[in-house]
């Protein structure tokens, strides 16, 4: 089921010198979207701490344990993501998710 949102199409233009393939043409707009949430997270919700990252202990420590479980990627990017936020939740936490 979708909304219907009030959308404004502003300063259309075509842009020739781009071509994305030999038929098409890069079009840019400017849009304002009404009724378009500006946050998806939710109240309350667990987020991990990616700010401790510029501490460069623990910057150190997420790399090499991501290095040593690369091999276990082998091109699948589904668990690259898993392995990385597996190792992250590990090195540098969760917050409560209390507000």
């Amino acid at each position: 089921m979708s909304k219907r949102r009030n959308v404004k199409v502003f300063d259309c233009k075509v842009i020739p010198e781009e071509e994305c393939l030999t038929q098409h043409r890069l079009v840019c707009a400017d849009m304002v979207v009404k009724g378009l949430n500006k946050s998806t997270r939710k109240r309350g919700e667990k987020r991990r701490k990616v700010w401790r990252l510029k501490d460069p202990e623990i910057k150190r420590e997420f790399q090499e344990k991501l290095s040593h479980r690369i091999g276990e990627i082998d091109g699948n990017w589904k668990r690259y993501r898993e392995i990385t936020m597996e190792i992250a939740e590990k090195v540098y936490g969760m917050t409560t998710g209390h507000i």
